[in-house]
């Protein structure tokens, strides 16, 4: 058994938490960090790929929209979706539509924090 701790620091982050999601047929889902929750949700519109955070009876919902795409879509960069004890909570993400015809895809994501 591996009794070392790891802990992974990129640019001032921390990573807190990773996973990867298979939906099938599902368009939203839940995620839980202690306290803290976001509802990840994936919309169509007629505009590009792209996300946005909504408070929505005080929870948060992080949509996920026009990503469709079988090679996958991608945000690399860490963009905020909360706060908590004075550090930001950050998240990236890879997502891939696999079957469009039953809603098969998966979601690869990291949550950060400030390290600070």
């Amino acid at each position: 058994m591996f009794k070392h701790a790891v802990k992974v620091v990129v640019d001032g982050k921390r990573a807190v938490h990773s996973q990867l999601v298979h939906l099938q047929g599902q368009t939203s889902f839940k995620i839980y960090l202690d306290g803290w929750s976001c509802t990840i949700r994936f919309l169509d519109d007629a505009g590009v790929s792209r996300y946005s955070g909504n408070i929505i009876d005080g929870h948060l919902y992080v949509d996920l929209y026009n990503h469709n795409n079988s090679l996958g879509e991608s945000i690399f960069t860490p963009f905020v979706i909360a706060g908590t004890d004075g550090k930001n909570i950050y998240m990236t993400y890879r997502t891939s539509l696999i079957d469009p015809s039953v809603k098969v895809r998966t979601l690869e994501f990291v949550l950060w924090m400030d390290e600070q």
